[in-house]
């Protein structure tokens, strides 16, 4: 009988065991075969004959037929019974897909939901170094695409010209792709003429819009009306830093643009000054 091991590596990729295979075979080479001579040509044991062809029933590969008083087996011919086989693949290929389909409709939610219930600290960044400060707001400015609204009070994180030049070539970037930039000042900010009174001449020649007050609440900066980036009042220490404080939150961003939107409209222009 011809040696077909080689093979045995494919009928595995088509789903076929080696037990199967070894029946298989034989059952090709010779018309018909009882249980007993089966097990004998394929040294598959007796005791687990009829479990192999029952499965090779199922699969459509081999028919059982009466010869007599026996039960004998036969081949399905390799074209239809690898068409049986490659039907097979393609029902349960169906089932599972319907099987897949029902399992993210039940635990896409669940997913959801987890992301939706976070630890609330994880809306929150503190920052106390001033260069960290800078870095954020850089970062912030780049991925602003809305706008920007500004409440501009002492101290400044800036505490360099290449910091602020930095800060207002991004706040220009913004300007130049479309977003909106809005500045709340306090008049002392203007009768001290600071180098950020300057900035705020060089960024409204770009578009940049400004009011002067008479007192801010808080020193505050927010980004497309989702995250908030304001600083703490703290106790005079000998560092110059600041302790700002960034929250990614729609709500607290939308209470805040709030009150910007108040404070702006009792503010007044440079030209009413």
């Amino acid at each position: 009988m011809r040696d077909y091991s080689k093979f045995l590596e494919l009928f595995h990729e088509i789903g076929l065991t080696e037990r199967e295979v070894k029946v298989y075979i034989p059952l090709l080479q010779k018309r018909m075969f009882t249980a007993s001579e089966l097990a004998e040509v394929s040294n598959v044991p007796r005791t687990k004959i009829y479990e192999v062809i029952q499965k090779m029933i199922h699969k459509g590969i081999c028919v059982e037929k009466k010869n007599g008083r026996n039960r004998v087996f036969e081949a399905i011919e390799p074209q239809i019974a690898f068409g049986n086989l490659y039907d097979n693949y393609k029902t349960e290929l169906i089932r599972k897909e319907e099987v897949i389909s029902k399992l993210v409709d039940v635990f896409t939610p669940v997913y959801t939901e987890g992301r939706v219930k976070e630890n609330p600290l994880d809306y929150i960044e503190v920052l106390t170094n001033n260069n960290h400060i800078h870095k954020k707001y850089l970062s912030l400015v780049h991925n602003a695409h809305k706008e920007i609204l500004t409440f501009n009070k002492p101290p400044y994180a800036c505490d360099t010209p290449d910091t602020l030049g930095e800060q207002e070539r991004a706040e220009i970037e913004l300007i130049k792709r479309g977003g909106i930039s809005k500045g709340l000042y306090e008049y002392d900010e203007l009768e001290e003429e600071s180098h950020y009174t300057e900035t705020e001449k060089l960024l409204t020649e770009y578009g940049h819009q400004s009011r002067y007050i008479k007192s801010l609440p808080v020193k505050m900066i927010i980004f497309d009306r989702k995250t908030v980036m304001f600083a703490l009042d703290q106790p005079k220490s000998p560092s110059d830093n600041l302790t700002m404080i960034v929250i990614e939150h729609k709500s607290l961003a939308n209470a805040s643009t709030i009150l910007f939107d108040f404070l702006w409209s009792q503010a007044e222009e440079l030209k009413k000054y």
